[in-house]
């Protein structure tokens, strides 16, 4: 139970709502107007944008926008390798 004494659920979410909100944020959106939008917290939307966003080479997250900034990955992006 939370402190104010009522039940906390957890929510599940289908893959397509989740690819929704991932590829709303792709297009420009912040977390923070997802969050507030959709009433998922915003830790929740980062995992799920980690979890739909290409990793490294190392298997380390890299943030779409690191993706967008790097000379190599705006040729990747455009290639679709």
């Amino acid at each position: 139970m939370s402190p104010d004494g009522t039940k906390k659920t957890n929510k599940r979410y289908n893959e397509d709502f989740k690819r929704t909100v991932v590829d709303l944020y792709h297009s420009g959106y912040s977390v923070k107007e997802l969050s507030s939008e959709y009433g998922i917290s915003e830790i929740t939307i980062y995992k799920w944008i980690e979890e739909c966003t290409p990793l490294g080479e190392a298997g380390q997250f890299i943030a779409p926008k690191k993706i967008a900034a790097m000379p190599e990955g705006n040729a990747a992006i455009e290639t679709g390798k």
